[in-house]
């Protein structure tokens, strides 16, 4: 099997083949040597080398996914990102931007990492981040009316997360390491995908929670911060 059909199948994977056009816009066209951790495939980072001119390193733990990646980004590490993130090779990039999309819930220690990744920042550097959502209604309904926290195979209660965050806790972290918020974004459920049921109850969440409907609306938090 050749490199392009070897890159066409890992694609069409479902873990692979996500291109985020979600975070595309968080991260600033002004930006040129950027870190995605967790690149997969390298799709997102084909789409922003293809809107901008810029030098891209990915990291991913699943080596396939890294060699696919070699396709489109500049530089590729395999491995554990809470180890090469102390590597030398990172601490020597003049970093723009570090894109962190669902890569926090897996971690050991996410904030020894947003720590870390300040330090690698320039000054004026963003950090770019997508993670679950552990406030939302399909976590706290069954919690609280049936006593289930669920882990499943995808989504918020991934088997795989090893920890939850709501976006107080998100924002405090980012706050404690040294970071100012930017830009706060959200994804949601497709309603029409959902039961009548839930779409309902998505109304009443509403309608009782003004302001802070969001918090257990949002599926997913998508931040960007800033290194003053």
């Amino acid at each position: 099997m050749n490199m392009t059909t070897n890159m066409k199948e890992i694609e069409s994977r479902a873990y692979f083949r996500n291109s985020r056009y979600d975070i595309l816009p968080l991260i600033p066209n002004e930006c040129f040597e950027i870190l995605d951790c967790g690149c997969g495939a390298g799709i997102l980072g084909r789409t922003i080398k293809q809107r901008q001119p810029c030098y891209i390193t990915g990291i991913d733990l699943n080596a396939e996914a890294a060699k696919a990646a070699r396709c489109s980004l500049d530089k590729v590490m395999t491995g554990d990102i809470e180890t090469l993130i102390y590597s030398d090779e990172l601490a020597a990039g003049n970093w723009d931007c570090i894109i962190l999309a669902d890569i926090l819930e897996h971690l050991s220690d996410p904030w020894a990492l947003l720590k870390k990744c300040y330090w690698l920042l320039e000054p004026g550097g963003v950090i770019v981040i997508s993670i679950p959502n552990v406030s939302h209604f399909s976590v706290l309904g069954p919690l609280l009316f049936k006593d289930k926290f669920h882990y499943d195979d995808y989504g918020i209660l991934d088997r795989t997360h090893l920890r939850f965050f709501t976006i107080t806790e998100i924002r405090n972290a980012l706050f404690n390491a040294g970071f100012k918020i930017d830009l706060v974004k959200h994804n949601e459920y497709d309603r029409q995908m959902l039961s009548k049921k839930t779409r309902l109850m998505f109304s009443i969440l509403r309608t009782l929670s003004l302001k802070r409907s969001l918090n257990y609306l949002a599926v997913q938090w998508l931040i960007r911060a800033i290194k003053c």
